[in-house]
């Protein structure tokens, strides 16, 4: 097998393996989830971190404009993120150029809500709801990206692995949906909104992703990034459809 057939046999799996689980994403909405399981997450025997499956480019040093300026690091660290964070950063960028590292790429998404011009709004959203977000590899269930509950010290959410796999976008998003929970907000029916009128988090979650997809100065791969989870979402976590497309947002 030449390297060219390698090489297109090994994306052809990636891209299936991506597609099944990007049908079971969901973010903890049920109530009956079992214990979390799983070591912490360590860099692979390379000594890197793996990039996300689908638009790495999303998390391209270019966007990552913390790297270079310590104080917009500390200040979108105060948006959420808790103090125990050291084993899931260092090696932060591959050889390409890409955000590689789970404390990175949370930050990334963090910038990309806190710093986008036209997202303002949802920055003080995040302020006004901070809370701890804790990073964590293994799993909760299988498909399970991130978990919000409450404790004696407020609420807290636990982000595994997948959180880390998709591109800049996605985990943006679903910060946005469990920021969401902090505030109030619920899923109805398990892993579902029951309806678009009903304002649950998912609504939340969507609502963030139009005005991603609408924001000006993103790329292309930024708008295509948020009208694919924006599609997803609207189409698997509402038991009452709605008709509502991006245009209705604009």
């Amino acid at each position: 097998m030449s390297k060219a057939t390698r090489s297109i046999a090994a994306f052809r799996v990636s891209f299936v393996a991506t597609a099944q689980v990007f049908l079971t994403l969901g973010t903890g909405c049920g109530g009956d989830l079992p214990e979390y399981f799983g070591p912490l997450c360590d860099k692979g025997e390379s000594g890197d971190w793996s990039p996300a499956v689908m638009r790495p480019e999303l998390d391209h040093i270019d966007y990552a404009n913390w790297m270079d300026d310590p104080e917009l690091e500390a200040q979108l660290v105060t948006y959420g993120m808790d103090d125990q964070w050291e084993h899931l950063s260092g090696s932060d960028v591959n050889e390409d150029g890409i955000v590689v590292s789970p404390y990175g790429k949370t930050l990334n998404a963090y910038e990309l809500i806190v710093m986008t011009p036209g997202l303002e709004g949802w920055g003080d959203y995040v302020r006004q709801h901070t809370y701890a977000v804790h990073g964590s590899c293994g799993q909760m269930k299988p498909g399970v990206v991130a978990h919000t509950y409450s404790g004696r010290s407020g609420h807290r959410t636990d982000v595994f692995e997948m959180f880390y796999d998709r591109d800049v976008v996605s985990p943006a998003g679903f910060l946005i949906h469990e920021i969401g929970h902090a505030a109030g907000l619920t899923c109805h029916v398990g892993e579902q909104d029951r309806s678009w009128e009903d304002g649950g988090a998912y609504r939340l979650q969507l609502e963030f992703l139009a005005a991603v997809y609408h924001a000006e100065g993103l790329s292309e791969s930024h708008k295509a990034a948020a009208k694919a989870e924006f599609t997803w979402i609207m189409r698997y976590k509402f038991v009452e459809a709605t008709g509502l497309s991006l245009d209705d947002f604009e």
